[in-house]
């Protein structure tokens, strides 16, 4: 199953990000892609002004009648089953998809089915060398771990091991870019996120302890938003 879940990163940075797998997915030179877990279709956009046929699914009814409404060709569903025959797109595309997926291991197996060519996958990455990236990890633990007593799915982000390993067959041809842009972490983004999981839970005196560490580090300027890893995993070698 998949869950839209929470965007941490703010705009500017969410931009650069997807305009990194755009530029990555559109370099493979794509005569067709499905986008699985597709929200409100900014990839989709993407591919319809390159001139490349993709097509979206995506579970959140909202996202999907936006998709619709903007002209996408977008269906309601989750990323196991996919509705489509073996080979139906060259490229199947996840982006910071895999962490919503309740059953990522049917996910890259269904995508890894329906790709002709491959699969281009991207997840949140962190470089934790740096002390403002290391307290982004913390904050991403710290706001997951809040979803999940709220009765939400959201896992760890997987690593680029963990995600080939979930593949039906190991693969031959693989390619790893990892990017991150250290920009400031936007106070309000955090608060919104803070605010929306106290008003529901009890929370730990120790969650509320590092809450404060990190609050503190934010209003400082000392923490920076999370990157990306992308992984083309081809078909042939």
């Amino acid at each position: 199953m998949l869950h839209k879940g929470r965007l941490l990163a703010m705009s500017s940075n969410r931009d650069i990000l997807l305009a990194r797998f755009v530029r990555r997915l559109l370099a493979l030179e794509p005569g067709s892609v499905l986008d699985v877990g597709c929200g409100r279709g900014q990839l989709l956009a993407a591919c319809a002004a390159a001139g490349v046929r993709a097509e979206g699914i995506e579970p959140d009814a909202d996202c999907v009648a936006d998709c619709r409404a903007a002209g996408r060709t977008v269906r309601r569903g989750d990323a196991a089953p996919l509705p489509f025959a073996d080979a139906s797109f060259e490229w199947v595309t996840l982006r910071h998809v895999p962490h919503h997926l309740g059953e990522p291991r049917a996910a890259l197996t269904e995508a890894w089915r329906v790709a002709s060519q491959g699969l281009l996958i991207a997840e949140p990455w962190y470089d934790t060398s740096l002390p403002s990236q290391a307290f982004a990890v913390r904050i991403d633990r710290l706001l997951k771990r809040f979803d999940r007593a709220r009765g939400m799915f959201h896992a760890e982000v997987l690593s680029p091991h963990a995600l080939i390993e979930l593949l039906p067959v190991p693969p031959a041809d693989i390619e790893i870019e990892a990017f991150v842009k250290p920009t400031r972490y936007a106070p309000d983004e955090f608060e919104l996120d803070v605010m929306a999981s106290l008003g529901q839970l009890d929370v730990p005196e120790e969650d509320r302890a590092e809450l404060r560490e990190l609050r503190a580090a934010i209003k400082s300027g000392a923490v920076t938003d999370n990157g990306t890893v992308i992984l083309r995993i081809g078909k042939d070698g």
